[in-house]
């Protein structure tokens, strides 16, 4: 089975965790390093230049020990436009770009994060 074809549901009782969609107006980041992170916030000082109605709505530890980040739009979002913010603020490319893969190709939510159990 590829990446593509893969359910989220499945895949997260597997592991133990909950799947998580972003709302209409949501961006739900992967940040995997610490480069990752300070490029984030160089991006969001960028975007705020321009929209000052974002927001950080909060931050989680990912399975893996990396950062999760729910940031709220001022909008409602396209998939692709949320892919497309999503990468240019430093998330997963890999998972970024499979996002894309999975609008062209599939009916499959193209944006899920993977969290811990409350």
């Amino acid at each position: 089975m590829s990446a593509l074809d893969q359910v989220p549901e499945v895949d997260a009782q597997a592991l133990g965790l909950n799947v998580v969609y972003p709302a209409d107006d949501e961006l739900l980041l992967d940040i995997d390093s610490n480069a990752d992170a300070e490029w984030l916030v160089q991006m969001l000082d960028v975007l705020r230049e321009n929209d000052e109605s974002v927001e950080v709505e909060k931050t989680t530890t990912s399975k893996s020990g990396n950062l999760h980040v729910y940031i709220k739009m001022d909008r409602k979002l396209s998939s692709i436009e949320r892919v497309a913010l999503q990468a240019c603020l430093g998330s997963d490319r890999k998972r970024e770009l499979l996002s894309v893969l999975r609008i062209w190709y599939t009916d499959r939510a193209p944006t899920v994060l993977f969290e811990k159990p409350s």
